[in-house]
């Protein structure tokens, strides 16, 4: 018995105290499901911001549906000390994948100086949700990422780019 308690003695670890550089962000709650088509009121996400505006630098969103296109609108309007990289989930369901883009357009034009970067997709290639029965997830993936290029070449959007795991990128 003393040679296990000792071999599985629970780690002593400090608390951390500092702020941590960021966290990915999703305001559902545990009521919250795609089958109840129950949303977290904009009230919670403000009580989640808050939580969060001295524990971290920034925090990055999947996408900008469910009411995550408030997020920097909110962080300026409270003055919290964080900023947002903002994003938009892209996937098989192409009526969707064209509400985030233009939502994600809509949003990064807004000029909100918290609003740091903008991505198109989170781990699209490496999911291959997106592919055709004539194009690879890959090509159409570029398609949207030049499209939201386009369409806010004109205003001053944040660094635009795409999120994939380290072994899809070598």
């Amino acid at each position: 018995f003393t040679i296990w308690s000792y071999i599985n003695n629970p780690l002593q670890i400090k608390p951390w105290t500092k702020k941590t550089m960021g966290v990915t962000f999703d305001p559902m709650r545990k009521q919250d499901t795609l089958k109840s088509g129950t949303l977290p009121s904009l009230d919670d996400i403000n009580k989640d911001l808050a939580l969060l505006n001295d524990k971290v630098d920034a925090i990055r969103t999947y996408s900008v549906l469910k009411q995550q296109d408030q997020i920097p609108e909110l962080i300026t309007k409270n003055k919290y000390d964080m900023n947002v990289t903002l994003g938009a989930w892209i996937d098989g369901g192409l009526d969707k994948n064209r509400l985030e883009i233009d939502t994600l357009v809509k949003v990064a034009c807004s000029k909100n100086p918290k609003i740091r970067r903008i991505m198109v997709g989170n781990e699209v290639i490496l999911r291959d949700e997106l592919k055709t029965a004539t194009t690879k997830t890959k090509d159409e993936l570029i398609k949207y990422i030049r499209e939201v290029r386009e369409r806010t070449k004109d205003c001053k959007r944040p660094p635009l780019g795409t999120s994939e795991t380290w072994d899809v990128w070598l």
